[in-house]
């Protein structure tokens, strides 16, 4: 869910010529299937697609990742672990939403749909925060220029 949503915030941002969303797994368990249903209702009913294949993430990939958003707390210390030198790059996702009333987003997995509506809400509430963040990593990633000086005389 926060793949799709966030793919659109970076597309209503401008960005996406410049940001590529993607989402991983840190379990194995679901590779190369689709979204669960509940999710998929949800996002549809709000007005966003609902393709999605599942991934794992792996060690090789993490080092080609400018920020890497993690769900909850051990999701965060999994990857950190796999990608020690990325710990600058990984932070959770709800760091991003200065109203949140905790840290984490919980796994809606094997729930109702309205426990998929909350993490939609919590998602879309941390959207800002995240595109604000790209684009100061944007920005700071760019090469300074020098400012030229004349010696008129």
């Amino acid at each position: 869910m926060a793949e799709i949503v966030l793919r659109a915030a970076v597309l209503d941002a401008g960005l996406a010529d410049r940001v590529r969303v993607s989402s991983s797994g840190t379990g194995n368990w679901h590779i190369g299937g689709g979204a669960n249903p509940p999710a998929r209702r949800v996002l549809e009913a709000n007005g966003f697609p609902s393709e999605h294949v599942a991934h794992q993430v792996s060690r090789a990939e993490l080092p080609t990742i400018d920020l890497v958003l993690a769900a909850d707390r051990s999701h965060l210390d999994f990857l950190k672990r796999l990608d020690s030198g990325a710990a600058e790059r990984i932070v959770l996702l709800r760091a991003f939403d200065p109203d949140a009333d905790h840290d984490e987003v919980p796994d809606p997995y094997g729930g109702p749909d309205t426990e998929f509506v909350e993490v939609l809400e919590m998602i879309r509430a941390a959207a800002p925060g995240v595109i604000a963040e790209i684009r100061r990593r944007l920005t700071s990633a760019r090469p300074q220029s020098v400012p030229s000086r004349s010696a008129a005389q």
